[in-house]
């Protein structure tokens, strides 16, 4: 075990102070959103990376792992670390020079302390009993003066320990010695820990209990005995027990529940003195001014005040103590309500007056019906009551201010409006003057004899409404004559001048109308004639401008394409762009406005369609030019009977095309040579192609067949001569392709055939000889070689003069079969087979006899 270094454990409770009051507060965090605290600490503010303060470290769960001290970023004084459980890890400080003087402890499983390892100005020391002397030295001087003899709770540990110690000096063995002395320093640490506790604990309680006793409370003393005594109480009992665990574990309950009591009395104490500001401020304010109301308010209040005077429960006594202010509030809230109601009442009533010279009459009534209303106000005693029925006063005596207000206008307006109305219809429009504006003088004269103020505002506000009827539809009138004076006219010349077809079937039918408009003598109906002259004036306006411009562009835009045609396309120009003339000039003929341009718009767009032909045949007409000068190149020379027959035909076409008249069937009449005229250059390439291979391989063919297999040849060569001929001669290059095509697989199919009949004939030329070789002039075997030799001549004939290509394959391989049977048997003791074959009288016999007719026959 190792034994290192001296301790003071007085140091372990001594408290070192730092000043940091002009240091920069640090704290950082586990996680982003700061709920979970890693380090708190200080730091210079010169530079906040430098500590220097108080330095505590906790876990993530939020235990304290580290506490200790830090000055300008050295270490000093005491440090405590604990293990993650909460067991103490090490405890010592840390000198000027920032070595550690202390020791580290280590714990079994069980938690028990297994070892304490000794540091001493950061050196470690081993198995040395004398310091250990020195620190037990030391330990037992610590406690003696913490005065544990001042808490009876600790004298029996106290006691213990000095047998402890006791004990240990009479101890001759040096590790048992060592060993036991750990346990006296370790009993001595946890002794000056409870001593700590116990007197953080207490001087906590006695702190908090001198607070409660000296809070300055202003409230019952019966209810603040009642609240405090308990808790006196229970701090001196507590302070009185003899049980170390009760007194730790009890103090923290009762400091917090000392905390809650002196929130909620301070909390009381702020509400209780609210409550007597507010009804001051009611008696000071209201009493004098409205004594009837704040007397029976005062009523209810002292009852609900009683209540909560009388109220034990604090949190109760606090809920009281809101409702009671909140209800002062109200109260205060409608006694201002109800003075200002009777200032506004009475500012309100003063204007009113202010109408009463210039209409007594309708003033006396209104006043009459608010006087009623304002004595039902005046004589109201309860409250909420008094306050609606002021709201209704002041309501009705605003209402009557604007009502007065409004006529008052109505009449100053009537008088300034209606006069030159009048004299301005009886000068433009004395009709309707008679008829229509007579009849309103008598109506401004019943609106001034009215007594009634809502009724004499409606009407009145009718009045004006007629008026401005009346302003706007003159208005409107001058405005209409003005456009038949001036804008009518120019109309009419316009179109008598430019359109006269127009002229006659429209615009000439608008005078009946006019002249109707100009004799109405009545107002709406004459608005409504003259609103239908207008808009028809400026419909033809609006006409006139689209017309010209789109003649304008007609006549700039057909000559053109006119133009084009007749230089470059004389037949279409001849045929079809003077039939578009013609409707040109049935266009321009039109009698209405709107017909005139429909038609021109069809016009146009037609014009823009014969743009788009033109542009369309120029294009296929190049394209036409172009192909046919391919084509021509193409075909004159490698296949003129082409050349002259189907080409030729189509320059004749081409010439059809040019002198075509009508646009959609010469593009269409376009359209078929181009196709065709790029069907003969796309076949041009396979042509070229093919018409090689018959001139380079057909002629050989032919010779081959005709010298070596004339059945053949007669048979199947010669027809396709035939083909050739007509082939050569075709002018037209479909069928000279499908011809062709036809050709070039025969011959690939003969060139195949030929090969394979060369090859069987050079096989059975070697095998025949190689038969002769081994049966000639053999004396055994003479009737064998000479059936043999009457069986091959018989095939073979057979096999020259065959007219069918499989056939003849299959007569050659059955040949080949007989002579390979009987080279074969040539090794062999042929005595009963020369004596057999004697007998055979068909080729079939001599096979049989061989043994390979079989063998034919399932081949066959």
């Amino acid at each position: 075990m190792k034994k290192t270094g001296l301790i003071f454990l007085i140091l372990i409770i001594a408290t070192q102070s730092i000043g940091y009051g002009q240091n920069h507060k640090i704290r950082t965090f586990y996680n982003s959103d700061s709920s979970s605290v890693k380090e708190e600490y200080y730091t210079l503010r010169s530079d906040t990376s430098i500590k220097d303060s108080l330095y505590l470290f906790y876990s993530e769960e939020g235990k304290l792992l580290k506490k200790g001290s830090y000055s300008k970023g050295e270490k000093i004084g005491n440090w405590l670390r604990f293990y993650p459980n909460r067991q103490v890890e090490s405890f010592g400080y840390y000198d000027n020079n920032n070595q550690f003087t202390g020791s580290r402890l280590f714990y079994d499983t069980l938690g028990k302390i297994e070892q304490i390892d000794y540091y001493k100005e950061g050196i470690a020391y081993i198995d040395s009993l004398e310091l250990q002397q020195e620190f037990i030295s030391n330990s037992s001087d610590a406690l003696r003066d913490a005065r544990f003899n001042e808490y009876i709770l600790l004298q029996a540990k106290y006691a213990i320990f000095q047998q402890q110690l006791a004990h240990y000096d009479s101890i001759v063995e040096q590790p048992e010695k060592l060993h036991f002395g750990d346990r006296i320093i370790c009993d001595a640490y946890f002794y000056m820990g409870w001593f700590q506790d116990l007197k953080d604990e207490r001087d906590s309680l006695l702190q908090l209990k001198m607070q409660l006793e000296n809070l300055p409370v202003e409230l019952d003393p019966s209810f603040f005995d009642l609240q405090v005594n308990p808790i006196k109480t229970q701090t001196d009992s507590l302070l009185a027990s003899d049980s170390i665990s009760y007194v730790l574990n009890r103090g923290p309950l009762l400091r917090k529940e000392y905390k809650r009591k002196v929130a909620l009395l301070r909390k009381l104490e702020t509400t209780n003195a609210r409550i007597v500001k507010s009804q001051n401020k009611l008696e000071i304010e209201f009493k004098e001014k409205l004594p009837v109301f704040y007397q029976s308010e005062i009523e209810k209040l002292d009852r609900i005040q009683n209540e909560f005077k009388s109220e034990e429960n604090l949190q109760t006594k606090i809920r009281l103590g809101n409702e009671l202010e909140q209800l002062i509030s109200d109260i205060e809230k409608r006694f201002k309500t109800l003075l200002e109601l009777h200032k506004s009442i009475d500012e309100k009533k003063k204007k009113l007056k202010s109408y009463k010279e210039k209409y007594p009459v309708v003033y006396k009534n209104e006043e009459q019906a608010i006087q009623k209303e304002y004595e039902s106000f005046v004589a109201s005693t309860q409250l909420q009551k008094k306050i609606d029925l002021g709201n209704l006063v002041f309501k009705h005596i605003a209402t009557s201010l604007y009502n007065f207000f409004c006529v008052d206008s109505m009449e100053i307006l009537i008088n300034e409006q209606f006069m030159p109305l009048y004299e301005s219809y009886l000068k433009s429009y004395p009709r309707i003057q008679a008829k229509e504006l007579k009849p309103i003088s008598a109506s401004i004269a019943g609106f001034n004899r009215m007594n009634n103020l809502e009724q004499k505002k409606q009407t009145g506000q009718d009045i004006l409404d007629t008026i401005h009827y009346f302003s706007l539809s003159y208005n409107r009138f001058l405005e209409i004559d003005t456009v038949l004076d001036v804008r009518f006219k120019l109309v009419q010349a316009r179109f008598k001048e430019n359109y006269r077809a127009i002229y006659k079937s429209e615009v000439s039918l608008l005078a009946p109308q006019i002249k109707k408009y100009r004799d109405n003598g009545l107002s709406k109906s004459k608005l409504d004639d003259g609103n239908e002259v207008l808009d028809k004036i400026t419909k033809l306006e609006e006409y006139y401008a689209d017309i010209e411009a789109q003649r304008k562009e007609i006549n700039t835009q057909f000559p053109l394409i006119s133009e084009k045609y007749e230089k470059h396309f004389p037949p279409i120009y001849k045929n079809t762009i003077r039939l578009y003339e013609v409707k040109k000039e049935n266009y321009e003929n039109t009698a209405t406005c709107k017909t005139y341009l429909e038609k021109g718009e069809e016009f146009l767009l037609e014009i823009h369609v014969l743009e788009e032909k033109y542009d369309e045949i120029r294009l296929q007409n190049t394209e036409i030019e172009s192909n046919l000068n391919d084509v021509e190149s193409l075909y004159q020379f490698d296949f003129p009977e082409v050349f002259n027959k189907e080409v030729k035909e189509e320059k004749s076409k081409i010439k059809e095309y040019v002198n075509e008249g009508f646009i959609e069937k010469k593009l269409q009449s376009g359209e078929f040579i181009l196709a065709k005229l790029n069907t003969m250059q796309g076949a041009y390439p396979q042509l070229k192609e093919e018409n090689s291979k018959i001139e380079s391989e057909f002629s050989g063919l032919v010779k081959d067949y005709k010298e070596n297999y004339y059945p053949l040849y007669v048979a199947h060569i010669k027809p396709l001569v035939d083909d050739e001929k007509m082939y050569r001669q075709l002018g037209y290059h479909g069928p000279k392709l499908m011809i062709s095509n036809q050709i070039i697989q025969k011959i690939d199919e003969y060139k195949i055939k030929i090969d394979i009949f060369n090859e069987q004939s050079q096989t059975l030329i070697l095998k025949h000889n190689e038969f002769d070789y081994n049966y000639k002039d053999r004396d055994l075997v003479k009737r064998m070689y000479k059936k043999g030799k009457w069986a091959y001549d018989e095939l073979k004939n057979a096999y020259d003069n065959e007219t069918d290509f499989d056939k003849k394959e299959e007569l050659g391989k059955k040949i080949e079969l007989m002579l390979t049977q009987f080279i074969s048997l040539a090794a062999k003791d042929n005595t009963i087979i020369n004596d057999e074959i004697r007998k055979a009288k068909t080729v079939d016999d001599v096979l049989k006899v061989i043994g390979i007719q079989s063998t034919v026959e399932s081949k066959q």
